[in-house]
């Protein structure tokens, strides 16, 4: 059968490749092994097509004949293939019309598509071994070997494709077709229920890659889409399994809290205000400061937006429970302005401890009898810029306090509010939009026509001169229900993909500004510890200090309203003040039987007082006359001898002496055993000590792990080893006293880091069963070769 493969590309190397590079090349790929997974047979087979490949090039005469048919493009045509899915492809890609081609035995089939697989062909590879499994009878004819063991070896080198192909889509920002891929590997894994710790490894990229899927889903055009209802759906699953925006919960995407609110701010360019709503209402019943806050702000901007204060009075209670907690003070103006209560507003904008804000507002009011110019300047401004730009419907929306007022429905709403609101406990149960829209104010707001008139004419008046405000005041998020301790951990999570933050960038106006907002989660960590990075997406207001404090106990509820904590004693036990008002009051008469008493324990004072000023007298005495008086038989001590034999010290064994034994023994086999793999340890560990190689390792081995430890530093790769070592034979060359070999059990526990993130597909716990060939030189045993044989 025809396999898109030649001799050059199973051992990596150029056409030009010189006999040196040639041999070098050969070493390498055969040390390199795959995965444990794969049967013995499958291994073998690979081992045969790298050996039939070298024996061509390594002959002058059989390299030239191969040159010359490899350069005429020989070996015959690609077979008829399918694509990824399985579907028949009318005729080979134009780019493999020319591919040179080896044919091979049938039974080499499940070699070559390993080797195909380890040089990256994996879509190739998903041509040539996808029909097999969809069509299982040429692999139960037997004609690719014993038909289990070719079923699975097949079965595992068309998934390992898909999951290095995802991962591959995964990384250019194509998060959907990345879980596709992956979809698909899982499934082949659970149809044929084989690779258990596989289909794990792949549960766990498809948890980590879903906020891309959310992101590029929700991005999508039409928000109406099958695809933006399904970003919708996979964000609601990631809060039920975190128990809310800050909650505690594990989701297994490898966010924190903080990473999860930059990731919340991102994806809200991408929703609409009654998404939003929907979606931040329902979480701020958990209850949910955060949520809450969120909940407050989208209400905000769908009664500016839509002209409907109903949500604007919403909006106003959400915020009047977050003010035990955080100055919000300045959004709760904004609520009363838009409400149409000035008077409550000014009260408000009097609290704040927003001072730069209210200088502004204060200079753009100047002349006004109030601050109220100021504030509808700083209203207009904080909507445009601020708000609208975080929703998807309104991102291009116009912003006029005139255009609002003068509305007949804002008009009618105004004028039928009550005069205040009533007072209720601070995580009351967030009213739901049916019940926000069925609300029918009863008594007449204070607010009149008059009043109206006179705020429509100022944002009018504001709106056609205002200023640019040169600040951009930070959104005072409120803190979560558990403070998060910063981490001195360097290790993050998955970064979002630099395609999709750039869409986010292009969409979001206001992106320039994002990097001013330090405090927009700072109420997350814990007193005392440092303000967050700089690069934190803004929850709209992002500098200055809030004056808020958290209420919420260690526990995530609130501790406001609570009953205080029962006395020591239980709920039974009286107080202190109310056990002393029980007691009869003492008459002055009963006092005279005191006296005996008091000088009693005065003599008794003075006593102890004497004893102790003695003992410390007599103390400094014997300080300054050179210590106490010693009794007794006293020890001869001499100078130049101790007083008891010491034994001398345990001798400590020399490796070089081991190393540098005439002859290949059991103690020195664990000896170059146990020094090989520390020095592998430092060669491919976080300082990548490829020097202490030398010591133990000598030509080809030396080359081979020299180059495998300068290519782990240029791709930043590091691993962390412990070894068991069982030494079951030593054996010398008879006819070469200098040579030997030595076979051990070797159990290697490898923990992979990657960019110093630990990578649990790389890592590995196994058994091996090696040998190695020994050689003496100089004087000294090397190790010169390995093989695993089992």
């Amino acid at each position: 059968m025809l396999i898109p493969l030649d001799y050059y590309r199973i051992l990596g190397l150029p056409i030009q490749a010189t006999t040196p590079q040639l041999q070098q090349a050969y070493r390498q790929r055969s040390d390199q092994l795959p995965r444990p997974e794969y049967s013995q047979a499958a291994i073998t087979l690979r081992q045969q097509l790298i050996d039939e490949a070298y024996r061509q090039l390594s002959q002058a005469a059989s390299r030239q004949a191969y040159d010359e048919t490899f350069l005429a493009g020989g070996g015959g045509s690609a077979p008829p293939l399918l694509d990824a899915q399985g579907r028949r492809r009318a005729k080979p890609p134009a780019d493999r019309a020319e591919t040179p081609m080896l044919d091979l035995d049938e039974r080499q089939f499940v070699g070559a598509l390993l080797l195909l697989q380890e040089l990256g062909e994996y879509e190739l590879v998903l041509e040539l071994g996808y029909p097999h499994l969809s069509n299982p009878g040429t692999i139960e004819a037997g004609r690719f070997g014993e038909p289990q063991l070719a079923l699975a070896d097949i079965l595992l080198t068309v998934v390992l494709a898909y999951l290095e192909l995802g991962r591959e889509q995964w990384h250019q920002g194509q998060a959907e077709p990345a879980a596709t891929s992956l979809k698909i590997a899982q499934e082949l894994l659970l149809h044929h229920g084989l690779f258990a710790s596989l289909r794990g490894e792949i549960q766990a990229d498809l948890y980590k890659l879903r906020p891309y899927r959310i992101l590029e889903l929700l991005a999508h055009p039409d928000e109406n889409s099958v695809q933006h209802r399904q970003g919708l759906q996979l964000l609601r699953s990631m809060l039920k399994e975190r128990e809310g925006i800050d909650g505690q919960g594990d989701d297994r995407s490898g966010l924190g809290v903080e990473d999860f609110l930059r990731f919340v701010q991102q994806l809200r360019v991408y929703l609409t205000t009654e998404e939003q709503l929907a979606l931040f209402e329902a979480e701020a019943k958990r209850p949910s400061a955060v949520a809450t806050f969120l909940t407050a702000y989208a209400a905000i901007a769908r009664g500016f937006g839509q002209r409907q204060p109903a949500f604007v009075r919403q909006a106003s209670l959400l915020l009047r429970r977050l003010g035990n907690r955080q100055d919000v003070f300045l959004e709760q103006a904004v609520c009363a302005l838009l409400l149409g209560r000035p008077e409550e507003a000014t009260r408000y904008l009097s609290q704040s401890q927003e001072q730069e804000a209210i200088a502004l507002i204060r200079q753009q009011s100047a002349g006004a009898p109030d601050l109220l110019p100021g504030l509808c300047a700083y209203t207009e401004h904080w909507l445009r810029h601020e708000v609208f730009p975080h929703f998807r419907d309104l991102v291009q929306g116009g912003v006029s306090l005139k255009e609002y007022f003068a509305d007949a429905s804002v008009q009618s709403y105004l004028e039928a509010l009550p005069e205040g609101e009533p007072p209720e406990n601070e995580w009351t149960v967030v009213p739901d939009r049916t019940s926000v829209k069925a609300a029918t104010p009863m008594t007449a707001n204070r607010g009149s026509n008059r009043t109206l008139a006179a705020l429509a004419e100022l944002g009018d008046r504001r709106s056609i001169d205002m200023p640019q405000f040169p600040w951009q005041r930070p959104t005072p998020v409120p803190s979560a229900a558990n403070p998060i301790e910063p981490t001195a951990s360097t290790i993050r999570p998955l970064p979002l993909p630099e395609q999709l933050g750039t869409q986010a960038t292009q969409h979001d106006p206001t992106a320039q500004d994002s990097g001013a907002v330090a405090r927009a989660f700072s109420d997350f960590a814990a007193p005392g510890s440092a303000p967050p990075p700089n690069n934190v997406i803004p929850l709209s207001r992002a500098t200055g200090a809030s004056t808020g404090t958290s209420n919420m106990g260690s526990s995530g509820r609130s501790t406001v309203g609570a009953a205080p904590p029962l006395p020591p004693g239980g709920a039974d036990r009286p107080s202190r003040s109310r056990q002393r008002s029980d007691r009869p009051a003492r008459t002055r008469g009963g006092g005279g039987d005191r006296l005996p008493i008091a000088i009693g324990v005065g003599i008794m004072v003075i006593g102890l007082g004497s004893f102790l000023i003695w003992r410390v007298f007599q103390a400094l005495g014997e300080t300054f006359q050179g210590g106490p008086n010693l009794e007794g038989e006293q020890p001869i001590v001499q100078l130049d001898r101790p007083v008891i034999e010491i034994p001398p010290p345990p001798a400590v064994p020399n490796p070089e002496t081991a190393l540098t034994a005439p002859g290949l023994n059991p103690e020195t086999a664990q000896q170059l055993v146990q020094t090989w793999l520390s020095a592998k340890t430092a060669a491919m560990g976080r300082e990548h000590q490829g020097e202490r190689l030398t010591e133990i390792l000598a030509d080809p081995m030396l080359r081979t792990w020299r180059a495998r430890s300068r290519d782990a530093l240029n791709q930043k790769l590091h691993w962390e080893y412990e070894h068991q070592v069982k030494l079951e034979d030593v054996k010398a060359t008879p006819d070469q006293p200098d040579r030997g070999q030595i076979t051990a059990e070797v159990r290697e526990v490898a923990k992979l880091f990657k960019n110093g993130k630990p990578d649990r597909a790389g890592s590995y716990n196994e058994v091996l069963r090696v040998r190695y060939e020994a050689q003496r030189k100089d004087g000294r045993w090397y190790l010169r070769d390995v093989k695993v044989i089992r």
